[in-house]
This record gives C-alpha cells, structure tokens and sequence, in this order.
C-alpha cells in the first residue's frame, strides 16, 4: 500500500532537481524573451519614435535658437542676425535680442533684464518693434539716456525656463532691475526640428518629466536612471504605461505646479540682489498666475487693456501696442520708485 523506502528517497531527490530545471528553463526564456523584446524596440526605434510625436516643441523663428545642454531651458536664442521673411532679429553675444552690449556697465547705467516667453521676445516683429526696446526708447527719452533694457524673452519659455534664465543673467550681468513678464505655463518645449536624444541620454531625468508621467517613477531614483537610460524596453513598457493610464489634465497640472514653485523660490531667493518684478501683460489673468508671487513681497504691475480692441489683449502685439506697453510701464516703473535716473 506504501511505496517502497527506496522509491520515496528518489521521488524526494528528484523534486528538486526538477523544480531547478523548471526555474533554469523559466529564466532562461524569460531572459530570451527580453533580449528578443529590446532587439525588436532598437530595431524598430519604437522608443524615439513615440517620444518624438509626444513632445512640444516650439516652431517659432527655430533658425534664432539653438539647443542648449542644459536640462530646464532645453533651447536658448543664438547669437548672429537672422532673416526672416518680413523681419530681422538680432541676437547680442550674450543671448538677449537687441544690440551688441559689454558686460561691464558703464558708470550711470541703469540695467534691466527682461525675461519671458514670445511676448517679450516679440513674435514676427523687427528688434526696435518689440515692447523692451520700446521701453528703453522711452526710458532714455523721458530720462535723457541712462538705460539698457535687455531682451531676455524665448518663445514657448514657461515658468521654470524664465526662473533659470533669471538666474544667470543675474549672475553674469548685474542688473539693477529684473522684470519677470510671466505669461505661458504648463509643459516645457524642446526646439522644433532639433535632435532630442543627446539631451535624454545626458539627462535622463527628461525621461520622467517630459516623457513619461512622474506617477511612474517608482524605483530609487539611481536605480531608475539607470534603467531608462540602458534598457530601451523598460523606457518602452514606462512609455505604454503613460498612453494606458496617463492623465494629460493631472501632467499639465503637475507641470504647471512646478513652474509657479520654481519662479517663487527664485523671486524669495534671489529678490534681495537685485530689485525684481513681475509684469503681467493684457494677454494673462492675474489669478492664473498668483501661485508664481504670491508672498514673495515682489511688486506686480498687471497691465489691462479690457476696453480696448482684441489688438491690445493679444500675446504678440503689433508695434503701436508695444509702444502703449512701453509708456504705461514705463509710468509705473516711476511711480513704484524701481527706476533711478542718478544710478
């Protein structure tokens, strides 16, 4: 009725030896089945191909910018003059639009940097058009010379590319006057036409942030970086996991979050070295942007333009709107004491 003593020792010897087999030949497929997966994405460069439709990317004068190894502003203006169909624009050594300037003032400058996105840069307009250069025109004439108004706007740039980009030409210009004109959010764009994998591959951060939702960043950081940075089937499986369960509403939200926490940590930082402001052209509302400055004690000059034709609420403005910026900032800029003639 009971099996033999000798058959049950070799039934309880031969069950390991099977299970062993079963886990080799599991892992073995297992590791086949990965290798044959990550043969087919490179092959098929599925991975680059998904991330290069899903990006945004910023069309705008793309012969002005160049790509900039740097993972938050993605793309920067390139010095040189360049022609467009119906205008020019000429970008200084330093990256600001505008003319040639030295990075020393000269003794009774006034400096202010502006940075922004295209309506500051000031989409398909000449150089003198654009609302800074209008504005030093004004200061210098109302004040009889004295001020250099530099040109920092890039088209498409959001919250956190402004606060980076304060962070430098405070650094390397010594303004006296930082005019943050806030007026684009959500999702940072990476330059139309231009090669995105050096900047994934150098930071591969932009995997999680621009690629595939934060939510799924759920490995140790090291680890996941290294992951996404070598294996081209986890990027693949992280990159269908975003088009199953990803929420644009939640990642535009997220995105947007970021910008206002990086622009108010730059302006409670940094608004000490240098005298700052926030300008909020008629384009914008107020209350979308309250999260960038509220508390940091920076003054906010909101321009309206309520009662006037849609020209004055539009973001890229024709000349004479530029001009009506101009005077009306110009004015506020007195009267708000940010501005000193004697400097």
């Amino acid at each position: 009725m009971f099996p033999s003593q000798a058959k049950r020792r070799k039934r309880f010897i031969g069950q390991p030896a099977s299970l062993k087999r079963s886990v080799i030949l599991f892992l073995a497929a297992l590791l086949f089945s990965l290798l044959l997966a990550e043969a087919v994405v490179r092959v098929g460069d599925f991975d680059w191909r998904y991330v290069k439709k899903t990006l945004y990317y910023q069309s705008t004068d793309v012969e002005a910018h160049r790509v900039v190894m740097d993972p938050i502003l993605l793309f920067e203006l390139m010095p040189g003059v360049h022609e467009f169909y119906e205008h020019t624009v000429t970008i200084n050594a330093f990256g600001a639009r505008g003319p040639t300037r030295t990075k020393l003032k000269a003794p009774g400058i006034f400096r202010i940097v502006i940075v922004g996105g295209s309506n500051v840069y000031g989409a398909e307009l000449n150089d003198a058009d654009t609302w800074p250069a209008r504005l030093e025109a004004q200061l210098n004439e109302s004040y009889g010379g004295g001020f250099e108004v530099w040109n920092f706007g890039v088209s498409a740039y959001v919250g956190m590319q402004m606060a980076r980009k304060a962070e430098i030409v405070l650094r390397e210009l010594d303004p006296d006057l930082v005019i943050m004109a806030l007026s684009n959010g959500g999702v940072r764009a990476f330059l139309h036409q231009s090669p995105v994998k050096p900047l994934f591959k150098k930071f591969p951060r932009l995997w999680f942030e621009m690629a595939v939702f934060p939510r799924f960043d759920l490995l140790p950081q090291a680890l996941n970086d290294l992951l996404i940075t070598h294996w081209r089937t986890y990027r693949q499986a992280l990159l269908y996991a975003r088009e199953k369960y990803g929420d644009q509403d939640t990642w535009e939200k997220w995105h947007e979050a970021q910008n206002a926490k990086t622009v108010k940590k730059y302006l409670i930082e940094n608004k000490d070295k240098a005298a700052h402001m926030v300008f909020l052209c008629p384009a914008v509302m107020r209350r979308d942007y309250w999260p960038y400055f509220a508390g940091t004690g920076v003054p906010v000059f909101e321009l309206r333009a309520d009662d006037l034709s849609s020209d004055y609420r539009h973001y890229h403005p024709p000349p004479y709107v530029n001009q009506w910026y101009a005077e009306h900032l110009a004015e506020w800029l007195e009267q708000e004491r940010q501005i000193s003639a004697d400097s």
